[in-house]
């Protein structure tokens, strides 16, 4: 098809929506030529608004979807922009963090001086250019593993932190000269690791504690709790493993809230490995949902009488606010976190978790 010029934009939009499924199928001429009509051209003009609001395809199917239904009421187009604006601010915050970053990496250069004397060089590689540093490209392979493996904005954060400014979050950057190595960590607050509240396994005089700080919208947390549960296993009455709320997917503090009343009854780990299991049922693009939780507690002897009375108790809010609080002190970021004997990891992994309680088992001996 011959495009007028003012039309040519929308032209390759068509080939990609058609592509997509965005476009019902047309007429074709007997030289197999396509041929669109104005339902087609009107069509193409509302997915091209929509791309410039930045919507997925996704999201310009579902509202097509819901075009085709004109006389349905308008609350699941309220809900897919409500969506949208919600993906929006998380890249806001996404964009603002980068920002911050980039400010204190330009704030280590202020006067003209050679490259390899650079501050900005010196205080952090340029992701980039991974090869720039050896000792650099651990980080490098981290980030690109959390990045394309796991995707979630706040498991991000921890590690974009370190990417940019060379230590991570929380820890006591002392300026020095070149070559002086600084302190690894500052000295945390011990007592913002555990509270009388935090649920808890394992026996209480146990000679290695793990503090985890977990979203139980988190699917790495869900991926990462059966291998901690096993390295316990390995280790039988030697690991105690404190559970500690960190609610930073939207949606998740009302989760959070329906395991706290549970742990009330005694009920937080078979309760945490139901929603565990189920997860993918009741949370999706990092929205919880927690409506969609209540049926995965039935069978497990809850009282669900009880713990809807005790969801609206102020204590149990005072207490995941402790937690959010208590996280924000220790510098977490993201989920899960693990600190051990009240060691933060040292670079993110299950691999480093191991080798760090190894460490503090041989200590024990």
């Amino acid at each position: 098809m011959n495009w007028p010029r003012s039309l040519k934009p929308l032209s390759k939009l068509c080939a990609t929506t058609k592509r997509k499924g965005l476009l019902p199928e047309t007429a074709r001429t007997a030289g197999n030529f396509r041929v669109y009509g104005p339902a087609h051209l009107e069509r193409l003009r509302f997915i091209r608004n929509c791309r410039a609001l930045d919507m997925s395809h996704g999201e310009i199917h579902t509202l097509l979807g819901l075009a085709d239904r004109p006389s349905e009421g308008c609350g699941a187009i309220n809900a897919v922009f409500d969506q949208h604006i919600a993906h929006v601010d998380e890249r806001i915050r996404e964009l603002s963090y980068l920002k911050e970053q980039l400010a204190a990496l330009r704030q280590r250069c202020q006067t003209e001086s050679a490259v390899d004397a650079c501050g900005i060089f010196a205080g952090a590689w340029p992701p980039w250019k991974p090869a720039l540093s050896q000792s650099a490209i651990p980080t490098w392979v981290e980030w690109q593993y959390r990045k394309n493996h796991l995707c979630k904005t706040n498991d991000l954060h921890r590690i974009a932190h370190r990417t940019f400014t060379g230590h991570w979050p929380g820890e006591l950057v002392v300026p020095g000269k070149p070559g002086e190595k600084a302190p690894e960590t500052a000295p945390i607050d011990r007592s913002a690791l555990i509270r009388p509240h935090s649920p808890s396994e394992g026996r209480a005089d146990a000679p290695v504690v793990i503090v985890e700080f977990f979203d139980p919208a988190c699917e790495t947390c869900r991926t990462f709790y059966p291998m901690v549960k096993r390295l316990m296993a390995e280790h039988p009455g030697r690991i105690r493993l404190v559970m500690r709320y960190a609610p930073f997917h939207k949606g998740s503090d009302k989760v959070v809230a329906v395991l706290a009343a549970a742990h009330r009854q005694g009920k937080f780990w078979p309760a945490l490995e139901a929603l565990f299991s189920n997860q993918s049922d009741w949370a999706s693009n990092h929205t919880a949902k927690a409506d969609l939780t209540w049926k995965y507690l039935d069978g497990l002897g809850i009282n669900m009488e009880q713990l809807a009375i005790d969801l609206t108790a102020p204590d149990l809010k005072q207490a995941i606010a402790q937690d959010l609080n208590d996280a924000n002190t220790l510098g977490v970021a993201q989920t899960p976190e693990y600190f051990v004997n009240g060691r933060p990891l040292p670079s993110f992994g299950f691999e480093q978790l191991r080798q760090l309680v190894g460490d503090e088992l041989v200590k024990t001996r």
